[in-house]
């Protein structure tokens, strides 16, 4: 679905600065800590314990950002199978395709919020460092909902633009 429009716009404004600032900072965060433990090996053979656990964590959060704007920005993979449809057919199966997704995601959400919570309630952690399993299982539920989010405003956008014809 490639159309923006004045709902996505108003969404991106409000998700996209978060979304951008967490997936930088764990980007950032696996790289620097990648980083040193490579220095410290190499130089003085020290490796830092629980890197693997930081590079994890980290990545769980910066894919679940980044899945979510790319969902806002209509830049995810597709294949473009349909595109010599008329335009007002692909703005409706484009609408009904993102109707079914944001079905799926927000069960996603519904099912992995009970983890969350188990996982919070019960103190799962890793094993060296101690992180808490909550925070990459919150953000694969915040990066579902912010997905769901932002799919719903793409396909509002292709609904309104249906309207107008």
């Amino acid at each position: 679905m490639s159309h923006t429009g004045p709902v996505c716009r108003a969404v991106s404004a409000l998700l996209a600065p978060p979304l951008r600032l967490l997936g930088a900072a764990a980007i950032a965060a696996m790289a620097g800590v990648t980083l040193a433990d490579i220095l410290l090996r190499a130089t003085i053979r020290l490796p830092i314990p629980g890197v693997v656990e930081v590079v994890e964590v980290s990545l769980a959060l910066a894919t679940f950002a980044g899945i979510a704007l790319a969902f806002l920005r209509g830049e995810h993979v597709a294949v473009d199978l349909l595109g010599r449809l008329p335009r007002r057919l692909l703005l409706l199966l484009d609408s009904a395709v993102a109707a079914a997704v944001i079905a799926l995601l927000l069960l996603l959400v519904w099912l992995l919020r009970e983890d969350v919570a188990d996982a919070a309630e019960f103190g799962d952690a890793t094993a060296v460092l101690g992180i808490p399993v909550a925070i990459p299982l919150a953000a694969v539920v915040g990066g579902f909902a912010a997905s769901a989010v932002a799919l719903a405003a793409r396909a509002l956008d292709a609904l309104l633009a249906l309207a107008r014809g």
